[in-house]
């Protein structure tokens, strides 16, 4: 499954991507982007759509996110774990993502969302952790790509 990332993408410029990869038990995600911002915010955009629907989430209101790490990947798994503790925690589901900036020791940014249901956002799957297995996040030709795998 792919889809398109609603991550800054503008004019004739190419849109954040991102597709799901079957690993034994678990879900896999790949993420192709311009910037690292469209990366991250494309990341959490394909989470949420391993979970439920984004396209059913009103833009209700805002929540900002900040995190840190010593790496692109610990960033990355940081930022993915802030973004599932408040689906599941905090009953918040985002459908839309904006990263202000991220880089190797931090990334800060919100998602545009509302208050989760099981009416409006059934559940696809349960993701119980973002994990450390295979995670990478590289400089490519033309941008950036990341992978990470999902508990499930």
């Amino acid at each position: 499954m792919k889809g398109p990332a609603e991550a800054r993408a503008d004019g004739g410029r190419r849109p954040a991507s991102f597709e799901f990869f079957e690993h034994d038990a678990d879900i896999g995600l790949r993420v192709e982007a311009e910037t690292l911002e469209e990366l991250f915010a494309a990341a959490a955009e394909g989470m949420t759509a391993a979970m439920t629907e984004p396209k059913h989430v009103r833009a209700r209101r805002k929540v900002g996110v900040g995190v840190k790490g010593v790496s692109l990947e610990e960033v990355l798994v940081n930022w993915l774990r802030e973004w599932l503790y408040l689906y599941e925690g905090k009953r918040f589901v985002a459908g839309r993502f904006s990263v202000r900036c991220a880089g190797e020791t931090g990334a800060t940014g919100e998602g545009i969302g509302e208050t989760r249901s099981s009416e409006r956002h059934p559940a696809k799957r349960e993701i119980k952790g973002v994990t450390w297995h295979q995670v990478r996040v590289e400089k490519v030709e033309g941008g950036w790509r990341a992978q990470v795998i999902f508990d499930v």
